[in-house]
């Protein structure tokens, strides 16, 4: 799986970059996000089904959803013009989304790093800090400025 947390009070969402496969590391430098039709897509959950929810849910931005029923393993938080959101593709294809008005994480070191987040952490340091806890949750932390728009480097 993975972390991904969304820091309401500082407008950023951040991920970690670690890939498992039953239970083994195969990569600490994995990509979790998709750019898209001027939205950022976060994910935790399989890999392999990204660019399905990515088609999915760009798809919805249309209407064009009918008749699709491709169930997919993926939660997403993701970005546009200014704003967070969680987002959902039910079983049969319906789409799902929400703004965000306050925390919210995604995958297994979700409850970490909302916790840390509790504690005034930054939406980097939870990830971190998710890291400490959940075997798979690692690597490199990316950070992305909600207000901004762009990835914060460092």
């Amino acid at each position: 799986m993975t972390a991904v947390i969304y820091d309401h009070d500082r407008k950023q969402i951040a991920t970690d970059s670690r890939l498992t496969r039953n239970g083994q590391i195969t990569s600490d430098s994995s990509i979790k996000y998709i750019e898209s039709g001027g939205r950022v897509y976060f994910f935790s959950g399989s890999v392999s089904d990204m660019a399905r929810s990515v088609e999915i849910l760009d798809s919805s931005i249309n209407g064009d959803v009918a008749g699709i029923k491709s169930p997919v393993d993926s939660g997403v938080i993701f970005y546009d013009k200014g704003n967070a959101f969680l987002a959902g593709i039910c079983d049969d294809g319906a789409v799902w989304e929400e703004e965000l008005f306050c925390n919210m994480g995604n995958g297994s070191g979700s409850q970490w790093a909302l916790a840390a987040l509790d504690h005034d952490k930054t939406a980097k340091q939870a990830i971190k800090y998710a890291a400490t806890k959940d075997a798979y949750t690692g690597g490199l932390t990316r950070v992305f400025d909600v207000i901004k728009g762009r990835f914060i480097r460092g």
